[in-house]
Parts: structure tokens; sequence; C-alpha cells
């Protein structure tokens, strides 16, 4: 896992949020949310960090630290 997936299951989890959740919030599939978090998908789009961001109530930059 890497440090922008470590802090984006930190942040859902703080929010009460489950996979599906984010995933709806964002516009993407649960799978997708997923593999942000675990480090598959490293080069996370910048309209979907944004998104995140907006859904957990933090900033961008936090997220990617």
């Amino acid at each position: 896992m890497n440090k922008t997936g470590e802090r984006i299951r930190s942040l859902r989890k703080n929010k009460g949020y489950t996979l599906d959740r984010l995933a709806s919030e964002i516009g993407t599939s649960r799978q997708t949310v997923h593999r942000y978090e675990n480090g598959t998908i490293s080069n996370i789009p910048s309209e979907k960090i944004e998104a995140i961001a907006k859904a957990l109530d933090t900033t961008p930059s936090t997220i990617l630290g």
C-alpha cells in the first residue's frame, strides 16, 4: 500500500464511509476505490483526487501528502 492509499483509507474510515459509499460519492466503482487504497492504481486522476477530497471533507494536498 502506498501513502496516498493509506491516507484515503484512513480518511474514509474516520468518516465512517464504506468502499461502496465513497465510490458512489465520487462516481466510480468499489473495486476502483479499493485499488486506489491498496496501491494497485497509484496514478489517480486529478479529478478523482479532487472528488475524494470533497467527499471526505479534506483537501487534495492532504490526500497527496
